[in-house]
């Protein structure tokens, strides 16, 4: 159902990934900059997601699961036509047989 905008839901992991990612970053350059770039990024892609969520990638363990790469980090989403929820945000550089979704 391309083209009618969803609502977007952040499950509480998805909410608790962002914050560590934010953190993260602003720990490691000292800065905001990176951080408000890289959630614009996010917010981006989900409102993308939001009006064309078959976009994202299958992801192999559970078919009903889709994910789209940004940066170096994973969205991965359920979607009905009403919402889309994002349930985590997966660093790629992290051993994704560890992912538990």
């Amino acid at each position: 159902m391309a083209g009618k905008k969803r609502k977007i839901d952040w499950t509480p992991r998805a909410v608790s990934d962002k914050i560590a990612i934010m953190e993260y970053w602003r720990n490691r350059n000292h800065s905001m900059n990176f951080p408000i770039k890289l959630e614009k990024l996010f917010n981006d892609s989900l409102e993308l997601l939001s009006i064309q969520p078959e976009m994202g990638l299958t992801f192999s363990k559970s078919p009903n699961i889709k994910y789209k790469a940004i940066r170096g980090y994973r969205l991965y989403y359920l979607f009905d036509p009403q919402t889309l929820t994002l349930l985590t945000i997966w660093d790629t550089r992290r051993n994704l047989e560890k992912i538990k979704l």
